[in-house]
C-alpha cells in the first residue's frame, strides 16, 4: 500500500515562526536556481492536493524566489477537444522545461487518470496502463537530468471545510473558487480512493511523492519549500562549472621511454 491519506496525521509539522522560515527558504531557493542555471539542469514541480490547501500561495512563494524569465506555470484544465486524436500526455510534453528552466504544474497529468477512474471511463486495467505510461514519462525526464518534485498538499476534512466556507463567504475569493457544492465531502471521498490507487502505482524511486502537511497553511508552504530546497541541493553540484577558457591539465602516466 502506498500513501494512505486517511491514516496520515496532520497539524504536527508547524515549528517556530513559519513566516521567518519562508523568508529563509525563498532566499535559499534563489541561490539554488543559480546553480541549476549554471549547470544546465531543468526542474519540474507538480503541485497537487485538496482545494484551498495553499497550493496557489506556494506557487506565489516560487514566483517570489525564481527568476521569472526561467520559469513558467502550466494550469492543467480539462482536456480540449482538439487533443482527442493525440496521446493524452502530448500537451504536457509541450510544457517541459529547457536547460536551466523550471516548469511548475498546478495540477498535473495525474488528474486525467483519476478523473477518468471516478467517472467510470476506465477500469482498473485502464488505470494501471495510465500509471505505467506516467511512470515511463517521468522516468524519461529523470534520465534526461530533469529534477522532479511531486507534492500533494493534504489537510483534514474539517480544515478544508473551514477554508472553503471562508472563501465562499468572501465575494472576491468566490471568483477563484470552484462552484459551491453541498456534497463536496462526498467528492473528496471519491478523490481519496482515486489518489490512493495512483499513489500505490506511481510513488517511484526516481519520482517519489511528498505528502505536505498543510493543516497550517504557512507551515505547509514551508514544508513544501523545504522539500524543494533539499531536493535541489542534493541534485545540483555545489561548485560552479569551469569557466570558459579554463584549462584542465591532464597528467599522463610515465611510459618508461619510447
Amino acid at each position: 500500500m502506498g500513501i494512505d491519506l486517511t491514516a496520515v496525521p496532520v497539524g504536527a509539522s508547524v515549528q517556530g515562526d513559519s513566516e521567518e522560515r519562508l523568508t529563509e527558504l525563498r532566499a535559499q531557493l534563489r541561490e539554488l536556481q543559480l546553480r541549476m542555471v549554471a549547470h544546465g539542469k531543468q526542474l519540474i514541480v507538480l503541485v497537487e492536493g485538496w482545494e484551498a490547501a495553499g497550493k496557489r500561495d506556494f506557487l506565489r512563494d516560487l514566483g517570489c524566489s525564481l527568476d521569472p524569465c526561467r520559469m513558467r506555470t502550466f494550469v492543467t484544465a480539462a482536456k480540449p477537444d482538439s487533443d482527442e486524436k493525440r496521446h493524452w500526455l502530448a500537451r504536457f510534453w509541450a510544457e517541459l522545461p529547457a536547460a536551466g528552466n523550471s516548469s511548475l504544474f498546478y495540477r498535473s497529468w495525474y488528474r486525467t487518470v483519476i478523473a477518468q477512474k471516478i467517472a467510470g471511463a476506465i477500469d482498473e486495467t485502464g488505470l494501471s496502463r495510465g500509471c505505467d505510461e506516467i511512470n515511463e514519462f517521468e522516468a524519461q525526464q529523470c534520465d534526461h537530468d530533469t529534477i522532479m518534485v511531486k507534492l500533494f498538499f493534504h489537510m483534514s476534512e474539517d480544515e478544508q471545510a473551514r477554508r472553503l466556507e471562508q472563501r465562499w463567504s468572501d465575494p472576491w475569493m468566490r471568483t477563484i473558487t470552484h462552484k459551491r457544492e453541498d456534497n463536496w465531502a462526498e467528492g473528496r471521498a471519491k478523490l481519496i480512493d482515486g489518489w490512493h490507487a495512483v499513489f500505490e502505482q506511481t510513488d517511484t524511486r526516481w519520482a517519489p511523492w511528498t505528502l505536505v502537511d498543510a493543516e497550517d497553511e504557512k507551515g505547509g508552504r514551508a514544508m513544501a519549500l523545504e522539500t524543494l530546497v533539499r531536493t535541489l541541493d542534493k541534485a545540483l553540484p555545489a561548485t560552479p562549472p569551469a569557466a570558459q577558457g579554463d584549462h584542465v591539465v591532464v597528467q599522463f602516466p610515465a611510459t618508461g621511454g619510447r
